[in-house]
């Protein structure tokens, strides 16, 4: 918009920025005003000052120095609630791992586990010897020492959440993720749980952290690939496949995946992972009981959904979206006819 000033000459202002280009960072009315001259004597009464009013804001929000500190609070006030609760050793297979433990430090089994039966352990042992070396320091293996690594794992995981998204999404959005985390059912049970669950998570979400934080390197490579491969000592191919999941998505949106030095640090590290899985694997091939029970059922019956022993990988897709609708929003369905329509879907895809 142009105007004529006194002398009649013509100015331009409509180009002009009034925060960039006022050294004192005023909102300049001249700018908006069809009459300049009013502006510059109202401008003190009518316009407040761009810092003055982001301190303002500033504020009202929380320090970030108190964000890790109130994290850990909370989660100590969650860990003496859930510890003082009654024993669950029974309940989700926990007496399994128990055994699990129990058979390492007896029967120094530390390759292949198995329970007071003589049943296989079904899921890779990286759980029960830090279990076992828990068991060790403390002197003797209770209840609570056997499920130790869980809570370490679920401290060492809302941590984790506060650093990924605080460098993501800023400190306040860390903040609210762990708070959130916290609030979960799923966490509030499984920091305190003898099972391998938390500490998948928590390898998971170290290796995620890596991913983002460290430099492009060899040494980045090391390290994740490390942390990847001690989470399929964990639970087999859960932990890399989530890691994966996550690359993928991370090299799209940096646009990394067009590099060819970036494939090269991926492959490189996937041979890491393959090493450390294939080299427990090796150490265990020659049990007949593990190729049954591990490889058979556990593995290719999970995908394929042939063994009614195990439910198949896809019936988590219909239990987590579909199982807190039902009776309320529709009857009390029977899953058994799509779960078995999808099962025969796959069977045939595969």
């Amino acid at each position: 918009m142009d105007f004529d000033d006194a002398d009649g000459q013509t100015e331009c202002i409509c180009d002009a920025d009034p925060i960039t280009t006022n050294e004192n960072r005023e909102y300049d009315l001249a700018l908006t005003l069809p009459f300049p001259e009013f502006a510059v004597h109202r401008r003190e009464l009518l316009t407040p000052n761009v810092d003055s009013v982001l301190s303002m804001q500033r504020s009202d929000r929380m320090s970030p120095r108190y964000h890790l500190p109130l994290i850990l609070s909370g989660f100590l006030l969650l860990a003496a609630l859930r510890t003082a609760a009654p024993s669950d050793l029974l309940k989700g297979d926990q007496q399994l791992q128990a055994s699990y433990v129990m058979d390492i430090l007896v029967n120094q089994h530390w390759i292949i586990q198995r329970t007071a039966s003589g049943e296989i352990a079904t899921k890779p042992p990286f759980y029960n010897w830090v279990a076992a070396g828990t068991c060790l320091l403390a002197g003797e293996p209770t209840e609570r020492v056997i499920k130790f690594p869980s809570l370490l794992a679920g401290l060492g995981f809302v941590v984790l959440v506060y650093f990924i998204a605080g460098k993501l999404f800023g400190e306040t959005a860390g903040f609210f993720a762990a708070l959130t985390g916290m609030a979960s059912h799923h966490f509030s049970k499984l920091f305190w749980f003898a099972r391998t669950d938390m500490m998948v998570t928590f390898a998971v979400a170290l290796a995620i952290y890596l991913l983002i934080v460290l430099r492009p390197g060899w040494t980045k490579t090391l390290m994740v690939g490390l942390v990847v491969g001690l989470s399929a000592l964990v639970k087999g191919p859960v932990g890399p496949f989530f890691v994966t999941f996550f690359l993928v998505a991370l090299s799209i949106h940096t646009a990394s995946w067009c590099r060819p030095s970036a494939w090269l640090h991926v492959v490189c590290g996937g041979v890491l992972v393959a090493a450390i899985w294939g080299g427990w694997m090796s150490l265990t091939w020659n049990s007949v009981q593990f190729q049954q029970l591990v490889i058979q059922r556990e593995m290719v019956d999970r995908v394929m959904g042939t063994s009614p022993d195990v439910r198949p990988f896809y019936y988590s897709i219909g239990h987590f979206f579909l199982e807190p609708f039902r009776g309320r929003f529709w009857p009390d369905w029977d899953y058994g006819y799509p779960f078995s329509r999808l099962k025969t879907i796959v069977r045939m895809a595969v």
